[in-house]
C-alpha cells in the first residue's frame, strides 16, 4: 500500500452558509484516492447566520475556526493555514475559496496534474462559469487567462480558488503575506513562489465552477465622490494602500507610487483622468 498523502484544505468564509456548505458538499463528493487523507480547516470569520456552527452540524470531521469579523479572504485564510500547521504536518495545502464548487474528479485530476509538472511548485486549479462555460479564475500571464490546454501550463499569477500548495515550497515560502486583507494575497504568493525557485503551473482541465462577482468601480463618475473614495479604500473595492504595498513589493518605490497617483486621480477627476489617458494613447 502507499504511503499516505495528508492534505489540510483550508477555507474561509463569511454569512453565505447556503454557499459554504454548497462548497464543501461538492469536496466531499470528489473521488478521493485511497491514499489521501483530506481534513478541512475552515475559519468563519464571526458570520451572523452561525456558517461556522451549521457546518459543524453537517460535517463533524471539519475543524471549525472562530475569526473576528474583520478577517476577510487573506487574513482569514491565513488562520486556516496557521490552525493546520499547529494541528498536523501535512503534504500539501490546499486553498478552497466556499464559493467554488468542485468537479467530482477535480481532486484526482488536481493530484495527476502535480506528478506530471516538470518542476517543482504549486498548481492553481482553473475554474470556469458554469452559465457560459468561459474561463473565471486560475492561471494567469500579464497577457491575461491561460486556459487550459490538456497538460500542466506555466502562469505568473494564480488566483487563489483552487491552489495546491506543497510542504516543501511551504517550507521555504511560508503562508499567505500577512499584510494584505482581502485582495492581492494570492497574486502576491505567486510572485514569492517564482521568487523563491518554483514554478507555478495551471491545471489541465477546468477543475470546478464559480461566477465572477461583480464590483462597483472606483473610479466610475456616476457614483458620487465619497463612494467612490470609500471603494478605493474597501478590502473589496481596490483597497488602494495594499494595492500600493504589492506594487512597490514586485515592482520597487516609483511602481508604487505611481499606483498611489493613479488611483487617486480615478477617484477624484474620473473624467479628466480618461481623457488624460486617452490623449497619451492617441499620441504615442
Amino acid at each position: 500500500m502507499e504511503d499516505q498523502i495528508k492534505v489540510a484544505v483550508l477555507l474561509t468564509c463569511f454569512n453565505r452558509v447556503k454557499t459554504t456548505i454548497k462548497c464543501l458538499t461538492s469536496l466531499y463528493q470528489t473521488i478521493v484516492p485511497e491514499n489521501i487523507k483530506l481534513e478541512v480547516f475552515l475559519v468563519d470569520d464571526a458570520s451572523p447566520d452561525q456558517t461556522g456552527k451549521k457546518v459543524k452540524e453537517l460535517f463533524p470531521e471539519v475543524h471549525v475556526i472562530k475569526g473576528n469579523g474583520q478577517l476577510f479572504w487573506n487574513k482569514g485564510m491565513r488562520l486556516a493555514w496557521e490552525s493546520a500547521v499547529a494541528h498536523d504536518k501535512y503534504d500539501f495545502f490546499l486553498w478552497l475559496n466556499d464559493d467554488t464548487f468542485l468537479k467530482k474528479d477535480s481532486l484526482k485530476n488536481l493530484l495527476d496534474d502535480y506528478v506530471r509538472m516538470p518542476t517543482e511548485g504549486i498548481l492553481v486549479g482553473n475554474i470556469q462559469s458554469e452559465l457560459t462555460r468561459g474561463f473565471t479564475f486560475g492561471g494567469h500571464e500579464e497577457s491575461g487567462p491561460k486556459v487550459p490546454n490538456g497538460q500542466p501550463q506555466k502562469v505568473k499569477y494564480c488566483n487563489g480558488n483552487l491552489v495546491l500548495v506543497p510542504y516543501s515550497v511551504y517550507q521555504k515560502v511560508g503562508m499567505l503575506d500577512e499584510t494584505y486583507t482581502h485582495l492581492y494575497g494570492d497574486m502576491d504568493y505567486s510572485l514569492n513562489v517564482s521568487k523563491a525557485g518554483f514554478d507555478c503551473y495551471g491545471s489541465s482541465k477546468y477543475l470546478g465552477y464559480c461566477e465572477v462577482n461583480e464590483v462597483s468601480y472606483w473610479g466610475d463618475q456616476s457614483l458620487s465622490l465619497i463612494k467612490r473614495i470609500k471603494l478605493m479604500h474597501s478590502p473589496k473595492g481596490v483597497d488602494l494602500m495594499k494595492c500600493y504595498y504589492f506594487k512597490k513589493k514586485h515592482g520597487g518605490q516609483w511602481t508604487g507610487i505611481k499606483t498611489l497617483i493613479d488611483g487617486y486621480a480615478k477617484a477624484l477627476m474620473p473624467k479628466a483622468y480618461r481623457e488624460f489617458k486617452k490623449s497619451l494613447k492617441s499620441a504615442s
